[in-house]
């Protein structure tokens, strides 16, 4: 396309009556009306349904909620700072109130993977939690120490 069929599409455009000029408005509603549209609505005015797998059975949006709700209701991870200041990680025992907290950690997460019937994503999703609270866990000892 050249300058000059550029400034002739431009000039019939501004010589358009106005309820015939393509707005963004006018575009995004009728992006629904396509073969791919279901239903007579526009795309915008479709109800929106569950973020699923390909199977329909994984309620992803679900699963996103209730790992979030296991590592906010765990997080931060329970750690003893006066134990540590006179302990060292890794030689001596845990005390028992962090004992405790993982032992509640892995019930917690042993009931909620049974709630999504033991789904191989939701899994993985807890035991990145669970990884990321041991990561945490450990700086909070190693800082503890550090401050002996």
């Amino acid at each position: 396309m050249d300058l000059i069929e550029i400034k002739r599409n431009s000039q019939k455009d501004a010589q358009m009556p106005a309820e015939h000029i393509k707005t963004p408005l006018n575009v995004i509603a009728g992006q629904g009306a396509g073969k791919c549209a279901q239903g007579n609505q526009p795309a915008l005015k479709r109800k929106i349904e569950a973020f699923t797998g390909m199977d329909a059975r994984r309620d992803y949006r679900a699963m996103y909620r209730a790992a979030f709700a296991y590592h906010e209701s765990h997080n931060p991870p329970t750690v003893d700072s006066e134990y540590w200041r006179t302990h060292i990680p890794g030689t001596d025992p845990p005390p028992q109130v962090e004992v405790d907290y993982w032992m509640r950690t892995a019930q917690d997460m042993s009931n909620a993977s049974r709630q999504y019937g033991d789904d191989s994503f939701f899994i993985g999703l807890l035991i990145a939690i669970s990884e990321e609270l041991e990561h945490e866990y450990k700086a909070r000892q190693q800082a503890a120490r550090k401050c002996s």
